[in-house]
């Protein structure tokens, strides 16, 4: 049997918990769900040699905004923030080296 979630949709932790195991705590007895997931995204710079693409951060874009995680190649740094949107992060980083969004 498939059940059919809506937008905004509240579904009972019996629903999703396994019966016999202990429940998370919480005020109330039922999980709320958001209208839509959050969509995923790589921010790729192209190769030296130009035979690719290399994903140098990654994120999560909501519907107001984008959480953003940038890896130094080098390993020494890392930047994370909150940007607007996942194309006006990457748009920022692009002023050092050109970047591409590409959603997974």
């Amino acid at each position: 049997m498939s059940m059919r979630l809506l937008p905004g949709a509240v579904i009972p932790l019996s629903t999703v918990w396994p019966e016999g195991e202990p429940a998370p705590p919480s005020r109330t007895d039922s999980l709320p769900l958001n209208a839509e997931a959050p969509r995923r995204f790589a921010l790729c710079a192209e190769e030296p040699e130009g035979d690719g693409w290399q994903v140098v951060g990654w994120g999560l874009e909501f519907d107001d905004e984008a959480v953003v995680y940038l890896r130094d190649p080098a390993g020494e740094r890392s930047t994370h923030g909150i940007f607007a949107s996942a194309d006006r992060a990457c748009a920022l980083f692009s002023r050092i080296a050109p970047l591409r969004t590409v959603w997974t």
